[in-house]
């Protein structure tokens, strides 16, 4: 809410004082970390509102009896009129009216001015930051914290991040997303008010664009709610103290609500927008050249040996005794058997592989890989700085050590540095597959191959869907909003997973069946390209999107998520400093609180915040 509007609340020329509207308030101090910050609900009130009743305040003045007509005559001749009498009188009168109503104002206005609610009344005391200009709520701000902090916690737990829930959060370093060195107090703050960025941006362009909710958004998030009601009464608590307690302070139904549905909104106008969102071509070559260190690559050879601190020197010591002996891929592999003697022993024995033999292929076949600086598959750095190390010719072989997971590598540089400069294809499908029936056997489990009218109809069923986009707009977002409406292959669907539209991005030769793969490759394809193709799985109907060397595809999506971060950039944060001393800061948690919070958090439901596109998705056309 503006600032301006405490310059309203003043008396006007008729001294008729202006009061704000009256609010519901709900006051909420109790907040304690070990709550598990999920994604968007809403809080349960009866008819959806929260009534406090604030008792009227007693008035501390006496008001004198107003003289009446009779007493004033009698006390004064008619030639000679009290002036001085009344005028008093009126003077007192309006004294203790301005009185009574600046103690009003006075408890009302701080009210409304200093005090958070759980019901979304964007109220100055309930706003912690304007982003664009959207005003974001105390408990909005709580619940993308406490989330952002429960994440941190989990990485924690699994050994990615170093962080001791048991200690200050402000005693603790970290980097932030530029590298700058900062508290992890402050990277929990500076993420929340990222993801509140991203999600308003988008929410805000989904509004300018005319973005609707459909009825079955409306639905699940209605049915959401719900499930917030009922687990509520299954801990035997008020729907309020519910959702304070694992979302945050001043987080009510009607903030889920909300939440959940600017994330419908913003996620709908993000599937457009990164559709549309390309890079020109001199943009894309411009960033290359700027990065192309980034998209070399090299192939390598690895072996792993395993220590703990009693024979850590022993086992570095004899994995550079082997490093010497090996100059390539063969003379590395011959060495499995002996080197990793003890993880083989370990896979023998729970039976993942069988015998001692078949486990030393097992290794053998993973022990080859192709590194790329963007994509060091979380290497040790040092291992990275090898291979990319001119000096260090194909065949060169190093141990590193890596302290973290107790291992040491015997790692050799199979190859040149060259440029990541494989074929990757872009394509959307939609899938119509055949139906068929059942196979007569006795447990039922199978299904018989379609019969030649099943493949007519599904022929005729692709016919349909593709007339059905060729009579509309042609472009790439009818396309896969069809592609969302009919196609059969849920891998390549929001609806099994994150991936929207029927999209295969930036894949690899090799990975798609052969029809897929021939027609996507074509060179003779432009963009918008779309055509019928049929395979064992059934009949897909092809939109072409692009087709050429990794490294160029990488560059472009580097260049889109540069692109994105500039149109989010543009919606301004500016934090109302007196609301934000009221959001919560998380404090370290007792070791019971700990255990807690990691049990529970898988529990509760999520709202995504609109986030980049991974472009890498697998499907039932895969061979």
């Amino acid at each position: 809410m503006s600032d301006k509007l405490n310059n309203n609340i003043t008396p006007d020329e008729n001294n008729e004082t202006l009061q704000p509207p009256k609010q519901n308030y709900e006051e909420n101090d109790n907040w304690q970390f070990d709550g598990v910050a999920h994604t968007l609900e809403n809080t349960v009130i009866e008819n959806d509102e929260l009534e406090i009743v604030i008792p009227k305040k007693e008035s501390e003045f006496e008001t004198r009896e107003r003289p009446s007509a009779e007493k004033t005559s009698s006390a004064a001749s008619p030639a000679e009129p009290r002036e001085d009498s009344t005028n008093s009188v009126k003077f007192f009168t309006m004294a203790v009216f301005l009185l009574i109503m600046a103690g009003v104002l006075a408890f009302f206005g701080i009210r409304y001015y200093n005090t958070p609610n759980t019901t979304e009344t964007l109220n100055p005391g309930n706003v912690a930051v304007t982003i664009g200009d959207t005003d974001v709520s105390i408990g909005m701000y709580n619940y993308y914290y406490n989330s952002t902090v429960n994440y941190y916690l989990q990485q924690a737990s699994y050994g990615y991040v170093e962080l001791d829930s048991t200690k200050s959060y402000a005693s603790q370093k970290t980097t932030d997303e530029d590298g700058k060195e900062v508290t992890w107090e402050q990277r929990f703050k500076d993420d929340t008010l990222s993801q509140l960025q991203r999600l308003v941006a988008y929410y805000e362009a989904a509004n300018k664009d005319g973005v609707k909710l459909t009825d079955e958004q409306k639905k699940q998030i209605d049915d959401d709610l719900e499930q917030v009601k009922a687990k509520a009464s299954e801990e035997d608590m008020s729907v309020d103290e519910y959702i304070s307690v694992n979302y945050g302070d001043y987080c009510g139904l009607a903030t889920l609500k909300k939440m959940e549905e600017m994330s419908y909104s913003a996620q709908t106008y993000l599937r457009k927008a990164t559709i549309e969102m390309v890079p020109d071509e001199e943009r894309v070559n411009k960033y290359y050249e700027e990065h192309k260190e980034d998209y070399q690559q090299v192939e390598m050879c690895y072996l792993v040996m395993q220590y703990d601190e009693d024979t850590k020197a022993d086992v570095i010591k004899q994995a550079k005794k082997y490093a010497s002996q090996i100059s390539n891929e063969n003379e590395l592999k011959k060495l499995i058997p002996i080197a990793c003697k003890d993880l083989i022993d370990a896979y023998v024995k729970n039976g993942t592989y069988g015998d001692a033999d078949a486990v030393a292929e097992q290794i053998a076949k993973s022990s080859t890989m192709t590194v790329t600086k963007s994509n060091p598959n979380q290497l040790p750095q040092a291992i990275i700085d090898f291979l990319f190390d001119k000096n260090n010719k194909k065949g060169s072989c190093r141990t590193v050590a890596d302290d973290d997971y107790k291992e040491v590598f015997i790692v050799l540089k199979n190859s040149g540095i060259s440029v990541y400069d494989d074929t990757v294809y872009s394509v959307r499908h939609i899938l119509v597959m055949p139906e068929t029936d059942k196979a007569d056997d006795d447990d039922n489990t199978e299904t018989a191959e379609p019969t030649k009218e099943q493949w007519k109809v599904a022929k005729e069923t692709a016919d349909k869907i593709l007339n059905e986009y060729n009579s509309g707009e042609r472009n790439e977002y009818n396309f896969a909003l069809l592609a969302e409406k009919y196609s059969d292959d849920t891998a390549s669907l929001s609806s099994g997973g994150s991936n929207f539209g029927g999209i295969y991005s930036n894949t690899p030769l090799g990975q798609m069946v052969k029809e897929f793969e021939g027609w996507a490759t074509d060179k003779n394809r432009t963009y918008g390209d779309v055509d019928i193709v049929k395979s064992q799985f059934g009949y897909h109907i092809m939109y072409f999107i692009s087709s050429g060397p990794a490294y160029l595809a990488e560059c472009k999506v580097a260049v889109q998520l540069e692109m994105e971060d500039e149109f989010v950039d543009k919606a301004e944060i500016k934090e109302h400093k007196n609301a934000m001393k009221k959001t919560k800061v998380a404090k370290p948690q007792s070791a019971s609180q700990q255990s807690d919070a990691q049990q529970s958090s898988a529990e509760d439901y999520s709202v995504e915040t609109p986030s980049e596109n991974s472009g890498e998705v697998t499907g039932d056309v895969q061979e």
